[in-house]
């Protein structure tokens, strides 16, 4: 019984610090049931990545929350972000830094609409500056599966978060680092044979704007 417990503590020592918080469901009292903010950024201070989604289980819009930490938008400096719902079906998305053991909330945007339902998260240089911005999936259609979502394109200098609403247009967007591109996809339904058509439109950054200037039809074989 002596040798299993220590095997335990040794295997435990080893384990890595990087917490991903799920979904909680100890009934201790030190630990949070229904996590908010505060409390996450409380535990973010303990180890070097806290993630917490309940995309798949809220049960009321209010309820929603993403939650990350870490170095995920600088190697250098540990940021934080979390979005969260709003009784009125919009949401908001805060951005924190971690200075002197303190998270400082950075900047924040509230009152997005189309809340997301189909939420999704990543993380990309968007806009070629060498600084890591911020793509929030808040649908997909039916059937072919299109992504629709927000850009928010975060300066590398002040770290203040800029929304493209012009990029909500654009469905199933991928990055073309060399070209400076932004590709995405237009669907037009099915030919005669079935087959799905397409446009491809080629986008880029115009005056701080995401613009199309050009396009091509393909079909999907």
């Amino acid at each position: 019984m002596i040798k299993q417990i220590i095997v335990f503590l040794v295997v435990l020592a080893l384990l890595p610090s990087d917490k991903v918080i799920k979904r909680i469901v100890n009934t201790k009292p030190s630990v949070f049931l229904t996590p908010n903010i505060n409390e996450l950024l409380k535990e973010a201070l303990k180890t070097k990545t806290v993630e917490f989604n309940n995309s798949y289980e809220f049960d009321s819009v209010d309820k929603f929350l993403f939650f990350k930490s870490g170095h995920i938008l600088d190697s250098l400096e540990a940021n934080a972000i979390a979005i969260n719902g709003l009784a009125d079906t919009t949401f908001s998305i805060k951005l924190y830094s971690l200075k002197n053991l303190k998270w400082n909330l950075l900047d924040s945007i509230s009152n997005l609409r189309d809340f997301p339902w189909h939420f999704d998260i990543l993380f990309n240089d968007y806009n070629f500056d060498g600084q890591v911005d911020i793509y929030i999936q808040v649908a997909i259609s039916n059937g072919v599966g299109f992504s629709y979502g927000y850009i928010i394109l975060i300066d590398p200098k002040t770290k203040k978060l800029e929304l493209h609403k012009e990029a909500e247009d654009f469905a199933n967007m991928s990055i073309d680092s060399c070209s400076k591109t932004i590709f995405s996809e237009q669907w037009h339904g099915n030919d005669s044979l079935n087959q799905p058509q397409f446009t491809i439109l080629r986008n880029k950054w115009i005056n701080g704007q995401l613009m199309t200037i050009d396009k091509r039809d393909t079909t999907f074989k």
